[in-house]
């Protein structure tokens, strides 16, 4: 959802955001996303001090202005922070596009794409070549690993960075 009652006050190089008939506590909570209607930066919020006045992680960069329409994405997916869009929500296109940019940017967060080894937990001879982003294999389904040119799902993670891959209906417990 978005928050989006009265209106804002923003000044170049400052992290304040003071509002007009805005009601923040309560409504509103640091990391946050505030924007204003029909300008493209996005930023975080770091704190919510009072109804009126908001401050922002980093200094708005953008053109003093007052009486602005203005928009706070407050709700977020619960593994990457991800903005959910709602109908009626304003600015969506913006708001997904810093979406997917944050999502690129923790792509990178964790590592390199790089391929590896994996062997069976056995000591099996067979080995598997393993492509995937380390730091991010977080939750089941979400990834699949190529074997002999087949995608197949990882079906279950492990604590010690150890998973588990369903070849051909078998589980194979694999260790990088």
């Amino acid at each position: 959802m978005q928050y989006k009652d009265g209106t804002c006050q923003v000044i170049f190089n400052s992290n304040i955001v003071a509002g007009t008939d805005t009601l923040w506590l309560g409504h509103v909570e640091p990391g946050d996303w505030f924007k204003i209607d029909d300008r493209a930066p996005i930023y975080q919020i770091a704190s919510v001090d009072s109804n009126i006045q908001i401050t922002l992680t980093v200094n708005y960069g953008e053109a003093n202005g007052s009486g602005l329409s203005y928009c706070i994405v407050t709700d977020f997916t619960p593994v990457l922070s991800l903005p959910f869009i709602f109908k009626g929500d304003i600015d969506w296109p913006d708001i997904i596009n810093a979406a997917m940019s944050k999502i690129d940017a923790s792509a990178l967060a964790g590592g390199t794409w790089s391929d590896h080894k994996a062997r069976h937990e056995n000591g099996g001879a067979d080995e598997i070549n393993v492509t995937g982003l380390s730091g991010l294999l977080d939750e089941v389904g979400l990834f699949e690993i190529d074997v002999d040119g087949g995608l197949e799902p990882i079906t279950d993670l492990r604590t010690d960075n150890q998973f588990e891959l369903d070849v051909n209906d078998d589980i194979m417990p694999l260790v990088a």
